[in-house]
C-alpha cells in the first residue's frame, strides 16, 4: 500500500495548484488538529475485497476516494463578482480527474473513475469526492524474502497413545 500511496501522492503533487496531499483521516472534520492548507487532496482507501492466486499473491478490487478540498466562494450565480473564481473549482476537479484516469503503476491497474460526489456541509470549503477503482496486487506473501523467518528451536515431539 505504501508504494500505491506514494505513486498517487507524487502524481497529484505534479499539479501546481495542489498545496496539500495527505491520507484521508476525516481531516476536515477534526477541530483542533493542524490546519489543512488548500487546495488539498486527501486519499481515502476504501474497503477492499481480496482474492488469492496459487502463488500466494493477493489481488484486491480497491476503491480509492480522492477528497478534493477547496475554499468555497459562494457566489456562483451569473453576474456575481466572484463567479469566475468560484467556477475555477470545477476546472481544478477536472484537472485532478485527468491526472488520475488511466494512471497505473507496478502494483495496480489503470484507475477508472466510477463515481463523483460533493460534500457541501461546510461554510468555508467545498469537497468534491472522486471515486476510482483499481486492481491492486499485493505481493508481500510471495516476496517474503525481506522478512526474517523465525524457526522454532524445539523439535516437535510425537505424542503416542499406548494401547
Amino acid at each position: 500500500m505504501k508504494i500505491l500511496y506514494q505513486a498517487l501522492a507524487n502524481l497529484l503533487a505534479t499539479n501546481e495548484k495542489v498545496v496539500t496531499v495527505d491520507l484521508y483521516n476525516q481531516n476536515y472534520f477534526n477541530e483542533g488538529k493542524k490546519t489543512l492548507a488548500l487546495p488539498a487532496i486527501l486519499i481515502d482507501f476504501g474497503t477492499t475485497p481480496w482474492s488469492r492466486n496459487k502463488q500466494g499473491v493477493q489481488q484486491g478490487e480497491m476503491t480509492i476516494r480522492f477528497h478534493i478540498v477547496n475554499e468555497l466562494y459562494e457566489d456562483f450565480f451569473e453576474g456575481a463578482e466572484t463567479q469566475s473564481r468560484a467556477l475555477e473549482i470545477f476546472d481544478f476537479v477536472e484537472e485532478v480527474y485527468l491526472l488520475l484516469q488511466d494512471f497505473s503503476g507496478e502494483t495496480f491497474s489503470k484507475l477508472e473513475r466510477t463515481q463523483t460526489d460533493t460534500d457541501t456541509n461546510f461554510d468555508s470549503v467545498i469537497i468534491h469526492i472522486l471515486t476510482f477503482k483499481t486492481l491492486y496486487t499485493d505481493t508481500t506473501k510471495a516476496d517474503n524474502s525481506k522478512y526474517i523467518k523465525i524457526e522454532p528451536d524445539i523439535e516437535p515431539k510425537r505424542v503416542g497413545i499406548d494401547t
